[in-house]
């Protein structure tokens, strides 16, 4: 699947979008952030946990994913991110200005960035706990 703005397979703005529990998102692209999913100004909490992302390619920030003014939290659970891709920042996960928190239990390898080749956190990002 292809998003024009963002997000290949799925575009959330100020929705209450909650869990993405047990999916596969392999060989999204998008010409703007999150190569498979874009989530902007998220009024509630996110949990993304024992999905997998693959090969993914994100034409500007987050190779897979693309997090952006999140007034909730988030947290991410045993996911795998493997050989995603973006142009820019967080081949595999890219957070700019939100209440993402905790990455416990995630594979991420074999991702490309520009920089981050993992996880980008930008400026005005919230706290982040990886175990």
């Amino acid at each position: 699947m292809f998003g024009a703005f963002g997000g290949g397979a799925i575009y959330s703005t100020g929705s209450t979008l909650s869990d993405l529990k047990g999916n596969t998102f392999k060989a999204n692209s998008s010409a703007g952030d999150g190569g498979a999913i874009t989530i902007l100004n998220a009024g509630s909490s996110v949990i993304i946990a024992s999905n997998k992302f693959t090969g993914n390619a994100g034409g500007d920030d987050g190779g897979a994913i693309h997090f952006g003014n999140m007034r909730g939290s988030g947290s991410f659970t045993k996911n795998t991110f493997t050989f995603n891709t973006t142009a820019n920042d967080g081949g595999a996960v890219s957070i700019a200005g939100t209440g993402i928190k905790v990455f416990p239990q995630n594979t991420i390898r074999n991702n490309q960035a520009s920089s981050g080749g993992g996880i980008e956190v930008a400026t005005g990002a919230a706290g982040i706990s990886l175990s």
